[in-house]
């Protein structure tokens, strides 16, 4: 039976929080509602600043989208100077889902195109997935390893996609120690519009079904009420196409699994 044949438990498990005010919720939930969610989770961006400003989780009138389950979580930008201070900046929060994100590599931004024109694509790559590997021992409590490939989302190469073939070391080192540490990946869709990309690429989100990965959340990566929702029907198809019969939706840092 096809996706659209069958009433599917939908959930958008990463939907920036930074623009959720409370006259602009009112627009993310009539999103979800259009795209067919049953719920989706917000999640505040948690990078480090000097500032060492309070981190609180997003806040929305619950009572008024009763029809939605509307979840809580965070996503920690992690780098090995600052780790150990989100950990402490976050404790004591009590979110449904916490994200654990490499945005940089060798001091630099993956936005940054000096990233990519001062090094190999190849040597590009493999330090960012040592990036990866790192932060598995992140101090910081987390749920999964957000989209994993991200650097082939900036990549100005022909070809950017990230493929098991290219470094089946690391990345089984990345996903056997994932699935040890009972930690799971985030199948995200924000580079899908633009580039085709989904984060992982399909390669690696099958090599991780293949060495027992079962944990696997689905991130819109939603930055505008517009994205809400954004290729949920494409990541379940991609999740299935690599073996997975279930989902995962976190609350209260429980997963819990949703059949595809």
């Amino acid at each position: 039976m096809g996706l659209d044949a069958r009433k599917m438990t939908l959930f958008d498990c990463h939907v920036n929080a930074d623009s959720t005010q409370q006259q602009n919720i009112r627009k993310y939930c009539a999103q979800a509602r259009q795209q067919g969610l049953d719920g989706f989770c917000l999640t505040e961006p948690v990078v480090f600043s000097k500032s060492e400003s309070t981190i609180k989780l997003p806040q929305f009138p619950a009572k008024e989208h009763s029809d939605l389950e509307i979840l809580t979580g965070l996503e920690i930008e992690f780098t090995p100077e600052t780790h150990t201070s989100m950990a402490l900046r976050t404790a004591g929060l009590n979110p449904d889902y916490i994200i654990n994100a490499v945005h940089s590599a060798d001091g630099l931004s993956l936005r940054d195109m000096e990233y990519y024109t001062s090094q190999s694509r190849t040597d590009a790559y493999s330090n960012y997935l040592t990036c990866v590997f790192d932060s598995l021992d992140a101090a910081f409590e987390y749920s999964v390893l957000g989209h994993i490939t991200y650097v082939s989302k900036y990549a100005y190469y022909p070809s950017p996609a990230l493929e098991w073939r290219e470094f089946p070391d690391i990345l089984d080192n990345i996903l056997m120690r994932t699935v040890f540490m009972g930690k799971g990946l985030e199948l995200n869709a924000s580079a899908y519009a633009s580039e085709k990309l989904l984060m992982p690429s399909l390669s690696v989100l099958k090599r991780y079904r293949e060495l027992g990965g079962e944990i696997l959340t689905f991130g819109s990566g939603a930055h505008s009420y517009l994205h809400v929702g954004a290729h949920m029907h494409d990541m379940c198809e991609a999740a299935i196409s690599c073996g997975f019969k279930y989902y995962t939706v976190f609350k209260k840092m429980r997963p819990q699994m949703y059949p595809l």
